[in-house]
């Protein structure tokens, strides 16, 4: 039982993390805000999250900001693309959806599939940026053909940082009720596991 509550045990191991998942998590949102900011506040979450998977010591809070303010430039080009992406799927998959034919279904799942492979390729985006120093097109040239390239963990990252919207999309009820876990805490629990996914990816081609 003392091993249990040491300062090494697992209690005080899994509370360490829980804390600095809930600080990661309001540091996420509050920098995500100015919408713009949206890569630069994710390519920080996945900086400090990479290593935090990894149990490698780290102030949390000083690396989330460093990376930030590191990653700043790069990420603005990356976030606009984002949004570009996602108001044209967006606005496609309104428009399809009014047009009562089969044609409408068809295009309706394209726009889907679409979005599918954009997310997946997302996925990728921000823990590159996080992990190595490159130009925007070789990231996103890398993105998609890891994204294809670990497809069961790529599906695996799609669902864990979508799950939201997944909800919002096909079961809006319980939508509510996991957006309040979100909130808290989500994102950054999505990131930790992410992380866990991508670090055996990333050390294929770093070792």
């Amino acid at each position: 039982m003392h091993s249990f509550f040491s300062p090494d045990g697992p209690f005080n191991t899994f509370m360490t993390l829980l804390f600095d998942l809930v600080v990661l998590n309001v540091l996420w949102i509050v920098c995500c805000l100015p919408i713009i900011t949206i890569g630069a506040s994710t390519t920080a979450l996945y900086t400090v999250m990479l290593k935090r998977a990894r149990n490698e010591e780290g102030y949390v809070i000083r690396g989330f900001f460093a990376a930030f303010k590191s990653n700043f430039r790069q990420s603005v080009p990356v976030t606009l693309i984002l949004i570009a992406i996602t108001a044209v799927l967006s606005c496609d998959s309104l428009i399809v959806r009014q047009w009562d034919s089969s044609m409408g279904s068809i295009m309706l799942s394209l726009c889907y599939v679409a979005g599918i492979f954009a997310a997946a390729i997302f996925c990728y985006v921000w823990p590159l940026m996080a992990k190595f120093e490159n130009s925007i097109g070789n990231m996103f040239n890398n993105a998609w053909r890891l994204a294809i390239a670990n497809l069961p963990q790529t599906i695996a990252m799609v669902v864990i940082n979508y799950l939201p919207l997944i909800l919002f999309v096909f079961f809006t009820q319980i939508f509510i009720y996991v957006f309040v876990f979100w909130l808290l805490i989500g994102f950054s629990v999505a990131a930790y596991w992410s992380s866990k996914l991508l670090n055996p990816i990333f050390d294929r081609y770093t070792t």
